[in-house]
């Protein structure tokens, strides 16, 4: 009994009787879609591309939006803007637009 406790203590609580069997210790991955698509096509595997996210492609609506905004009405602040987003149904944060407002350089006269 005091071989064993000692042999627990030394492999973090676990025997070799309770753990579980590996086989050669290596794990077995499946080739990934783009690996197989690249190699059935004889293509380089890097060439394929990931499609643009969807929240680049909002911000950049999000942003002609604004700068739409902006030219048509003058003398709006982002304050209006931000209101007039939340009219249109963006779901949009004032200190996004904000942060936006200020990248694009606008500003009232």
């Amino acid at each position: 009994m005091g071989k064993q406790r000692h042999r627990q203590r030394n492999q973090g609580g676990t025997t070799t009787e309770t753990r579980p069997q590996t086989g050669s210790g290596v794990a077995q991955f499946s080739v990934s879609e783009v690996a197989q698509f690249s190699m059935s096509v004889d293509k380089n595997r890097t060439t394929q591309r990931r499609p643009a996210p969807v929240a680049d492609i909002e911000e950049h609506k999000l942003r002609q939006r604004i700068r739409e905004l902006a030219r048509r009405h003058v003398r709006w602040g982002r304050r209006l803007v931000y209101r007039r987003l939340q009219i249109e149904g963006w779901s949009v944060n004032h200190k996004r637009v904000q942060r936006i407002w200020r990248e694009e350089g606008l500003q009232r006269p």
